[in-house]
């Protein structure tokens, strides 16, 4: 038999504390990114006690950026695998989705995990239509591959979740965009009266200017209460897309129509006549 210092549980516990207090050091950026990044692959599964780390996850996710959303990985971990309460998860995910976002260098890892944090089936449906309707809101400010992203999260989420097909009900009574019943100054999703709203931005978007995320809309015209009939659009296809992507992809693309005269006004002058 090996020594007890050598048994699999006493090394557990000496790895265990050994990244607590490690962790529990005021790191510099960068190394606490590397750190938070290796827990939910290598160092959680090897702890005697993950829950240990609640404290220090929970501190760290008021950071902003990219540590933020780390440390909500390792939360997530710990809520689905460890049996941690976290009542705030998705108030604090909520709270990070923003338009900077999609000019980051880490939007990829941002919101890959967001998918993974929305794809539980047990998330109320009033707190996934907040998401729905913060999304589509995003996606009229954000710029073209952040709209095609935002809109590929509002079809998956719609689809995963049949209760919020309601949204796009086309009632003039469920809201619109001079009366709409959706608060988006609020910062919890649970409060926001979502489900009480329409996705009316998905007319706007059907008139914006790029005219991928224009006919992007199209999709929404499924049955989507069919859910089985179609698939979830993949977010690989839009989540590393850029604005020099974009624009490379519109610079050498061939121009098949394009206007060589001003239009003509209803009195038949030109623009500028």
């Amino acid at each position: 038999n090996a020594p007890k210092y050598l048994q699999e549980k006493s090394l557990k516990y000496v790895f265990t504390q050994a990244w607590l207090s490690f962790l529990r050091m005021d790191l510099p950026g960068p190394i606490l990114k590397k750190a938070l990044n290796r827990l939910p692959e290598d160092i959680i599964k090897n702890m005697t006690t993950p829950i240990l780390l609640s404290d220090i996850l929970t501190n760290c996710v008021d950071h902003q950026g990219l540590v933020g959303i780390l440390a909500l990985h390792g939360l997530f971990i710990l809520v689905t695998e460890h049996g941690l309460e976290y009542p705030h998860f998705y108030r604090k995910l909520y709270q990070m989705l923003t338009v900077s976002t999609f000019l980051t260098k880490y939007r990829a890892k941002f919101y890959r995990l967001v998918d993974v944090f929305l794809s539980s089936p047990l998330i109320p449906a009033y707190v996934v239509a907040a998401f729905i309707k913060r999304f589509a809101r995003l996606a009229t400010q954000a710029p073209p591959h952040g709209a095609l992203l935002c809109m590929t999260f509002v079809f998956n989420l719609v689809r995963r979740h049949p209760p919020c097909t309601i949204l796009l009900s086309d009632n003039g009574n469920r809201g619109s965009s001079a009366s709409d019943p959706f608060d988006a100054a609020e910062s919890d999703p649970a409060k926001a009266r979502a489900l009480e709203s329409s996705l009316w931005e998905l007319e706007t978007l059907r008139r914006h200017y790029h005219h991928e995320v224009s006919r992007f809309v199209s999709v929404f015209k499924r049955d989507m209460s069919k859910r089985n009939k179609y698939t979830e659009i993949d977010l690989e296809k839009f989540i590393t897309r850029s604005y020099d992507e974009t624009y490379a992809r519109e610079n050498t693309k061939r121009l098949k129509m394009c206007a060589v005269h001003f239009p003509s006004t209803k009195e038949g002058h030109t623009l500028f006549q």
